[in-house]
């Protein structure tokens, strides 16, 4: 085990003599972001190679904003050094919480890991304290158990959202000069929503009896082995999951503006759109139906309103994004042979859903953009859940785009439809204009790299 290092408190002389003086050292914890395999051993651990269904979490920004606020916090973390005398905070402690050894520079922690080991532990507090588990046992009991509750705070059965976040420990020494000192001792945190109801039962027998009697670790599932192997007749349900935005903004920003001299508005990201679209796709009536995840339908407001295509995930691999928006680009311009000029033309335009498409994605007075993406579950007559390969990534953007109205000028569509490099082969620097003018405005998120949508089922 690689050593935990500590910042030690020195005695100093005093100016004026040889009084001595210790130094007061406190510990606090230094927030850092987790990787998404966090999210997929999470889900694993809930319903990796079980027969019976339980709820995908989807990672959730606000649970991850409200966590680290409270990891930032002087009460999350007290003692005097990074040791077994460190003390979590009673409101930390009140969700699921893992400690670890963080790894050295350039790895990675190993969430499968960290989660398998409070996963075992609360098992055994389960067989032993849960009425489940135990003739004489109490879920009053269960819960008082540290490892308990730290278990049914992260499979709690109803909950369908999560944000997870790590705290390092870190010393820090007011002596002069002060020195603050990031340790290798760790905890890993998540928040789910809705959250596990203290005293009460966090899941039925059913899933208890499929949970103690599974035998496959963490480390040797797969994101496939979060399907439910019970068959039945299915129905499509949609489940919603935050579309990593900086992977969604580079492939809509290289389409609108790359490698052309012609400008439009540069989209940035608003989390009010992201919220906005996020409930307008789970409130009844559903936006999108179907008889089973192979046969989806948008409904029409959707259609006419959003920037959506509809994508096949593949295990263990990031949704190319940039093909995705250049084939539905590709497809506008299809229909729009030569640029429209009458108002019926227009509207013969916008009537077709590839058109209207585009349009909806270049309209060129938006400057600000939200996504999402559905992923299909389909839903058992039993009642289990299975998630299918099938997803849909919308995008809304602000100003509004005005149906039958013309989305850009005809100077735009003779550039855009001229352009020859595909998105794939372009980079951020091709964001910037050509021909000599000044750049075009690029959001810092581009400059810091293309991340991966962070989904709870492993895209």
């Amino acid at each position: 085990m690689a050593p935990i290092y500590l910042t030690v408190a020195a005695s100093l002389l005093a100016v004026t003599g040889l009084e001595s003086v210790v130094a007061d050292t406190s510990v606090k914890f230094t927030v850092v972001d987790v990787q998404g395999d966090a999210y997929t051993s999470a889900n694993l651990a809930r319903g990796g190679k079980l027969s019976v269904g339980v709820k995908t979490l989807a990672e959730n920004a606000e649970l991850i904003t409200a966590l680290k606020t409270k990891l930032g916090e002087s009460t999350a973390v007290t003692g005097t050094a990074c040791d077994g005398s460190m003390q979590i905070g009673p409101t930390l402690k009140e969700i699921f919480h893992a400690g670890f050894t963080y790894p050295q520079a350039g790895s990675s922690p190993n969430y499968r890991e960290i989660i398998q080991k409070t996963l075992d532990s609360g098992i055994k507090v389960l067989k032993e304290k849960s009425p489940y588990g135990s003739t004489n046992g109490q879920w009053t009991t269960f819960w008082e158990d540290e490892d308990g509750a730290n278990i049914a705070n992260l499979l709690g059965a109803n909950s369908t959202q999560i944000g997870c976040a790590i705290g390092r420990c870190t010393t820090v020494d007011t002596a002069q000069p002060k020195q603050v000192t990031v340790t290798n001792r760790a905890v890993l945190f998540c928040a789910i929503d809705p959250p596990t109801r203290k005293d009460t039962a966090p899941f039925d027998k059913q899933y208890y009896d499929a949970l103690v009697g599974r035998t496959t670790p963490l480390a040797d599932m797969t994101p496939d082995d979060l399907k439910a192997s019970r068959g039945g007749s299915t129905v499509a349900v949609p489940s919603v999951l935050l579309a990593g935005m900086a992977a969604i903004l580079a492939a809509v920003a290289l389409c609108i503006h790359c490698q052309l001299p012609v400008r439009i508005n540069a989209l940035t990201t608003d989390e009010t759109l992201v919220t906005n679209l996020k409930q307008a796709l789970t409130e009844a009536p559903s936006k999108v139906t179907g008889p089973s995840c192979a046969a989806l339908d948008v409904a029409e407001t959707f259609e006419k309103t959003k920037f959506y295509v509809t994508f096949t995930k593949e295990s263990g691999k990031t949704p190319n994004y940039r093909q995705m928006v250049e084939n539905a680009i590709n497809n506008g311009l299809i229909l729009m042979q030569t640029y429209p000029t009458t108002d019926q033309e227009w509207k013969n335009f916008w009537g077709q859903p590839g058109g209207a498409n585009m349009a909806n994605l270049l309209w060129a007075n938006s400057t600000t953009i939200g996504c999402a993406v559905l992923v299909c579950t389909e839903a058992e007559d039993s009642g289990t859940a299975q998630t299918a390969d099938r997803a849909i990534l919308f995008c809304q953007m602000n100003p509004e785009p005005q149906q039958d109205k013309p989305p850009f000028s005809k100077d735009y569509y003779e550039a855009l439809s001229q352009r020859e490099t595909s998105l794939v082969d372009m980079t951020p620097d091709d964001l910037k204009a050509s021909k000599g003018g000044s750049a075009v405005a690029v959001p810092s998120v581009l400059l810091a790299g293309i991340s991966a949508i962070i989904a709870a089922v492993a895209l």
